[in-house]
């Protein structure tokens, strides 16, 4: 690697991440897991970050990544499950049940 670098023959690594999962409530992790799973058997490039991290932190990190969308589960006053999904491109963000979110990207 040292070698293609020196000479300028490395490849410029470019992310393909469609969707960066937001876990900003520790007690939602087991849900936003089981979310993250959903839209990678649907076929997209998904990541979250593996340790606890404040929401602007993981926000940072999807940007970085180039990611098209981002998406958090919050439990309202009812205790039901929302995911938002928030188009970074647009800057438009809808609230839509877990099980939607996959064929909404």
């Amino acid at each position: 690697m040292e070698l293609l670098k020196a000479r300028g023959l490395l490849p410029k690594f470019d992310s393909n991440i469609a969707v960066f999962v937001l876990i900003e409530d520790e007690k939602l992790r087991n849900a936003s897991l089981d979310l993250v799973q959903k839209l990678r058997d649907a076929g997209h490039a998904v990541d979250y970050t593996f340790t606890p991290a404040k929401s602007d932190k993981q926000f940072k990190r999807a940007m970085e990544l180039k990611a098209q969308y981002t998406v958090r589960i919050e439990s309202d006053e009812k205790g039901e499950l929302i995911a938002k999904l928030k188009n970074l491109s647009t800057r438009e963000e809808k609230a839509l049940p877990p099980s939607a979110v996959a064929a909404a990207i």
